[in-house]
């Protein structure tokens, strides 16, 4: 996964993290045309009684958004169509907050599955 550099975003030992508003960018894979569950693995850090939001895409469109609202990495899900072939996958964090020593809202994403809805 490619991160947007910006200050504080960083790609970790195990996870990208998203501390500052920014984006996550991948490609995706279909091997046939059809309607699959995207799965990203993540967690959250919440501020001001919100957690992190991840506005996802597919080929620049919007195909949805998950709540990292879990602590923990915990699995979030989104269905998705997809034609045969490569996507741009990227996940965009959109709602940063930061009070230094008091809160801030962090997004971590740990990987990005995708398999054929059953």
């Amino acid at each position: 996964m490619d991160v947007e550099e910006i200050a504080h975003n960083k790609k970790g030992k195990t996870e990208v993290v998203l501390a500052n508003i920014g984006s996550i960018r991948t490609t995706i894979t279909a091997d046939i045309p059809g309607e699959y569950d995207l799965c990203i693995h993540g967690r959250g850090s919440a501020a001001r009684d919100e957690w992190p939001i991840l506005l996802v895409t597919r080929d620049g469109k919007e195909i949805g958004q998950v709540t990292l609202d879990s602590p923990s990495t915990a699995p979030f899900g989104l269905p998705v169509t997809l034609t045969q072939g490569e996507h741009a996958l990227e996940m965009r964090f959109t709602n940063d907050f930061c009070d230094p020593g008091k809160a801030d809202r962090n997004a971590f994403v740990d990987k990005v599955e995708i398999w054929p809805k059953q």
